[in-house]
Order: structure tokens, then sequence, then C-alpha cells
């Protein structure tokens, strides 16, 4: 069996949901990035050399991360309007696709969680609402108990159990719903070694999880210039495709001669979006000369700090679009109540959140006395010295008050 994973951390090659998956005799694929943006995942269905990934697998398991739950209401329109792209190019696929609703990302964005159902239900992908089932539950509280960077990486427990689940499960899952009529925008994919010769000194053959890329390795002090083949005027650059050496919190810039725009660089690899309509039609530039005419992100977590943190930048690719791509007027209700159909609902794969709930609280009913036995004595220990001190002080005390009056 073969599975394709889109998502974030937890779908990245070395995470426990797909080492488990591999456990189970599958081929696994994964396009998960540490702090991907959702066009991110558009990037990796319409780039032309995973074509036949995409033609071959059996099962796609797609996980909404926090970004997919917006808390604002102008990035919500423009966040699941990329959303609604993602779902219609994974329909057009006709294989089967697993959508994961996990508790952690919702507990952390917070709202719409009733439209990712919605197009589950209206392309007839699989649905697991493990918010859902916690909340139903009272687990959320139990699994979400943590600082909110770990909340949003929960034990590794909770992704091994429900791959074991999935795999299991396999030959219940459903196909897409056919003959589905919709309009996908013209998204396009170029790579950088397209566009510039590979004799330059500044490109490296790097390994990733799937390929050997091509990568431009930008010094922090250098401007790269090119210009994209003619036939992309007028298309607008959506995002970037980076690969680096080392993890970094960074950033470059895009300019043209109307615009500067800064995109944020989050990780070793992952896919970061410009949030402005930034239009092909002339010579582009991307450095790390900041000023005080450069747009910073609109919606994207940025930290100012990152601004002093200027490093070698590897670049892989762009993904592109029309320059007529709008964000689609959806209507999107932030709280609504919708039951999907029981042939696409298997949050019954989530029992298990419970029964280890179970089994970890009564563990800890029996091991707590034993672990806190230990500083229990230091603190019995601790307080008998107290104790002795405070006499001691209090004998020496009246000797004192005797000898001034005489007693």
């Amino acid at each position: 069996m073969k599975i394709v994973l889109f998502g974030s951390c937890e779908s990245t090659w070395m995470n426990s949901f797909a080492e488990s998956l591999r456990n189970f005799n599958t081929k696994v694929y994964t396009f998960g990035f540490p702090s991907i943006h959702p066009l991110g995942h558009i990037y990796s269905l319409c780039r032309k050399k995973n074509k036949q990934i995409f033609e071959e697998v059996d099962l796609i398991i797609f996980n909404p991360t926090t970004q997919a739950y917006p808390r604002d209401k102008k990035r919500s329109q423009f966040i699941l309007s990329i959303y609604n792209y993602i779902y219609k190019i994974l329909s057009k696929l006709q294989k089967k696709v697993l959508i994961i609703q996990w508790q952690h990302y919702v507990f952390c964005g917070g709202k719409y969680t009733s439209f990712h159902k919605i197009q589950s239900e209206r392309y007839g992908f699989n649905f697991i609402d493990a918010y859902e089932f916690c909340l139903r539950e009272k687990l959320l509280d139990f699994y979400t108990q943590f600082n909110l960077f770990e909340v949003e990486h929960p034990m590794d427990f909770v992704y091994s159990k429900m791959a074991q689940n999935v795999c299991e499960n396999f030959i219940f899952f459903k196909k897409p719903k056919k003959n589905i009529s919709f309009n996908i925008p013209d998204f396009k994919v170029l790579d950088l070694d397209e566009i510039i010769e590979t004799k330059n000194d500044n490109f490296t053959n790097q390994r990733t999880y799937l390929y050997k890329e091509n990568v431009y390795n930008l010094k922090s002090s250098k401007e790269l210039k090119f210009n994209f083949p003619k036939e992309y005027f007028g298309m607008k650059i959506l995002g970037m495709h980076y690969h680096n050496k080392q993890r970094i919190f960074s950033y470059c810039i895009f300019e043209n001669q109307d615009q500067k725009v800064l995109q944020g660089i989050f990780e070793t690899q992952s896919f970061n979006a410009l949030e402005y309509d930034f239009i092909i039609n002339s010579e582009i530039k991307i450095h790390q000369l900041l000023d005080e005419n450069v747009k910073k992100p609109l919606f994207t977590w940025f930290d100012k700090i990152w601004e002093n943190n200027k490093e070698d930048i590897g670049i892989i690719g762009f993904l592109l679009a029309s320059r007529e791509i709008k964000i689609e007027d959806l209507e999107i209700l932030e709280e609504t109540e919708f039951e999907i159909s029981k042939e696409y609902d298997f949050t019954h794969l989530c029992e298990y959140l419970k029964e280890y709930k179970i089994a970890i609280e009564q563990y800890n009913q029996r091991k707590d006395p034993i672990k806190l036995a230990p500083l229990q004595n230091q603190i019995n220990t601790l307080n008998i010295q107290i104790s002795d001190l405070s006499n001691k002080k209090l004998i020496k005390f009246e000797k004192k008050i005797k000898k001034i009056f005489g007693l």
C-alpha cells in the first residue's frame, strides 16, 4: 500500500505518525513540512515531479493544521479559500482521501471546525474528527494541558495508534464522489533550476526525503537576480519552497519594479507565502536588504526579532497563479452543527484516546505515591530540621532575655 501525507509537524518523515505507517508494510511519501503555509500543499499537488506519486497512491491522508482554524475573521476568508482549492484538487485525483481533524490543532486555532467536515461531505472524503470526539468524551483538557508549543506536538502514542487504526481500516475507506463540477485556478509550479543554469556555482544537489533537489544557495550578503520566461509574465508569485542546511528563523525579500515583499523563512525545509499581489512583469530580485518600503506579512506568523537573523537561504521553486485568481466568496460559518454521513465518518477510530486516558490515570494513581515518597521524606526531614533550628533559637533567645533581666 502507498500512502501520501499532507500536514505539518505530524506528517514529517521522522514523526511517529509516518514512522508507524511504515511499520505496516506501507510505502509512505510525505509532503508535510513544519510551519508550512497551506499554499504549500497546492505547490506539492501541482508539482510535475510529484505526478507519478499521486497516480500510484492508494491513500492520501490530509491533516489540517492550526492555520486551518483561523481566529481572525479577515484571515479566515483567505485561508479557507486556499483549503477549498486544496479539496478540489484532491477530489480531482479520485484517490481515497482521509481528513483527520486533530484535537490539538483545533484547540490552538479555534474556529471553523465544521468547514472541513462540510468539504469532506461534498467531495466524499473519509473523515476522523478527533476534536469532536475529545469534546464529547471530555478528553480535551487531558490532551491539551501543556504549554502552547507542546500542545501542537502531542505524545507519540497519539499519532502511532492512529496510524495503526488507519492501516487496519483502509479497506473500509471510500473513494471520492465522481462527476462533481468545480473550477480550479491555473496554478503553476516552476523550479528555480528551470530558470537558472544549474552549472551556476550557487546550486547544490541536496537530498530530501523524496528527491535529490537542485537548491540555490543565496548568501545572506548577496542578491539573486533573474527573469521568469515570458509566458509567465502577468502571473503572480504565491510562495516559495525552500531547503536550508539548518533550521533557521529568518526572511527573504522579493523585489520587482513595483514593490518589495517580505517572506518568512522558518525551518530547514518548508513553504511560505507572499501575501501581496506580486506580479511577474520584470526582473525579480531576492535578497535580505530590509528598508521602510518592504511590506511585512499580513497574516503569517513572523517575529520582528528575526529581522536580525541574516542567514543563507536555499531556494528550490515557486508556486504561481494567474493574475485573475481571487479569494472565493465562500459562505463560511464560524460555528454550525454539521453531521457527516456515516459512510464517511471514521471518528470511532479515536476510541483509543479514551482508553489511553483511563490507563494513564490508573497508572498515575499507583505510581504517584511511589514517585512522591522520596520527596515526602525530604520534606519531613526538612520540617524536622526547621523545627530543631527554631527550638534552638527559642532557647537561645530565652537565655538572652533572662540574662538582660537578671532572672
